[in-house]
């Protein structure tokens, strides 16, 4: 991620502690989950804390190299301000977002004056294991397929049910998950995810038609890393941050 300085080892802002060299977000001392573009969002506006950000600088930074619809942007500073407040992230018409939230001590140097590249092959360098949920049969066989063109090893089941019992017997390194479903659509196994622990450290990328922000908004906040519009723009399943959203 491109900064406008180096990152320190630990900002404090108040209640809110953010160890980049954890990636990791406290609030009054508790650790706070996060997904991936959040908290690449959040470094990024607190690292430029002093100026209002243009939308373009930002996206560059959450999603570099990738072509990312406004509306992806709105989600994740959405789902910041219901973890930090309303007033920490300030909306400027026209121009952009600035980290409003001053430091209330001075920032630790953090021994790397960068964070790593998002670009991993999975984690420990070898390829991933992933799991494909979607209802309709041409979508999921599409997917699973060009996934593992890619050299990733790809489980497919058609509903969320069937995923549950997937997550639940088996290990993965990230779902992607379709929303509309029969017997346990997408928003009712995001829920019930972030109630086991085990599943809850699987990353999900949703793959979904649905085109409403509220109903994007929904997906983070239930703890969705990332939202992806179908069709899926195989472009994008290639992108270094694309496979493993919490790979660094």
């Amino acid at each position: 991620m491109n900064t406008d300085g180096a990152l320190p080892d630990r900002w404090v802002f108040g209640r809110f502690v953010l160890v980049p060299s954890e990636r990791r977000l406290r609030v009054d001392g508790q650790a706070v989950a996060l997904g991936s573009r959040a908290y690449d969002l959040l470094v990024a506006l607190a690292a430029r804390r002093e100026r209002v950000v243009p939308n373009e600088e930002l996206i560059a930074a959450v999603w570099p190299g990738l072509v990312v619809e406004d509306n992806n942007l709105q989600v994740q500073v959405s789902a910041l301000r219901k973890v930090l407040g309303a007033q920490a992230i300030a909306t400027v018409p026209g121009r952009g977002y600035q980290f409003t939230v001053a430091p209330s001590e001075p920032a630790t140097p953090f021994a790397s004056p960068t964070l790593p590249d998002a670009g991993r092959e999975g984690r420990a360098g070898r390829l991933a294991r992933l799991l494909v949920v979607d209802d309709n049969k041409v979508n999921r066989l599409m997917l699973a397929r060009t996934l593992e063109l890619l050299g990733h090893e790809v489980v497919s089941v058609d509903n969320g049910r069937s995923a549950l019992a997937a997550l639940r017997s088996d290990r993965f390194d990230l779902m992607l998950l379709d929303i509309q479903m029969p017997e346990m659509d997408g928003f009712d196994l995001l829920e019930r995810r972030a109630s086991e622990p085990a599943m809850h450290e699987v990353p999900v990328i949703v793959t979904s038609a649905l085109e409403g922000v509220a109903d994007v908004a929904r997906c983070i906040e239930l703890g969705a890393d990332d939202f992806l519009h179908k069709p899926v723009n195989p472009v994008l399943l290639r992108a270094p941050a694309g496979l493993d959203p919490r790979a660094r």
